[in-house]
């Protein structure tokens, strides 16, 4: 791991469904595959980022 990297993240959407009605649009399972989809297609554009070009 490098210095600032997160080891585990979990998030909580119980106060943004409580105070402002959120409801997501999409299950965590239905996200990740399309997460990941993206990610895999978008892997050279996001390199170029973390490269600064």
């Amino acid at each position: 791991m490098q210095l600032g990297d997160v080891k585990e993240a979990v998030a909580d959407i119980t106060k943004a469904q409580k105070e402002l009605g959120f409801k997501p649009k999409t299950s965590i399972q239905e996200g990740v595959p399309i997460f990941i989809k993206w990610f895999l297609e978008e892997q050279d554009w996001l390199m170029k980022l973390e490269d600064g070009k």
